[in-house]
């Protein structure tokens, strides 16, 4: 936990310089009050970003849902828009 404590306290304000915004998934409840804290200033400082979303899955329990929504997103894409080499590259591996 000392090294997601540091990593919120020392690159937030570059993610957000860079366009890119913070989202935290998952339990948070368990965390320290100081990480949590981190947490919501970087997503408040983040909110208003849209070059990038940065997604972390902060328990296993937020890692499923994750792979829940990305696969939603892959079903989403019409499949006109997905060439026959595209989708044989990244063809998703939890089908």
């Amino acid at each position: 936990m000392q090294l997601f404590q540091v990593a919120l306290a020392n690159e937030v304000d570059k993610l957000h310089r860079n366009g890119v915004r913070l989202k935290v998934v998952g339990d948070t409840e368990r965390f320290d009050p100081a990480i949590r804290r981190l947490i919501e200033q970087g997503e408040r400082l983040t909110a208003e970003n849209r070059r990038l979303t940065l997604t972390v899955a902060a328990t296993t329990a937020a890692a499923g849902t994750f792979c829940r929504r990305c696969r939603g997103c892959w079903r989403s894409v019409p499949r006109r828009l997905i060439g026959r080499s595209t989708s044989r590259r990244w063809r998703p591996t939890w089908r």
